[in-house]
């Protein structure tokens, strides 16, 4: 059988970037290797129309072991909640990210 989780390395250590997991729970903050994604879209119906940004990060499902709703990404020296963790099967995991509206950012960025 393939061992995906070779590929997975080589790939989240390519095209990834270092992102901190600020934790608000119980387990302490932590720096992992993350792909990050931004997406632009735009939904037309009829006269009505609406557009939206996604952002997420891909990790490896070890790296989201541990990874709660109440924690806190950090990347590009911005501030994201956590708003679902996705099982991507296969060892990657997605966490779609929203815009943070927790405390101050003083008192969240390193």
């Amino acid at each position: 059988m393939f061992d995906f989780g070779i590929v997975n390395q080589i790939v989240t250590e390519t095209f990834g970037e270092a992102v901190t997991i600020r934790s608000q729970g119980l387990h302490e903050d932590r720096v992992i290797k993350a792909i990050f994604d931004s997406r632009h879209y735009v939904i037309v119906d009829g006269e009505a129309g609406g557009s939206d940004l996604m952002t997420s990060i891909t990790i490896t499902s070890e790296d989201a072991s541990g990874i709660t709703a109440d924690d806190v990404v950090v990347a590009r020296q911005t501030l994201y909640s956590i708003l679902d963790i996705r099982p991507l099967g296969e060892g990657m995991s997605m966490i779609l990210l929203g815009r943070y509206s927790g405390p101050l950012a003083a008192e969240v960025l390193p």
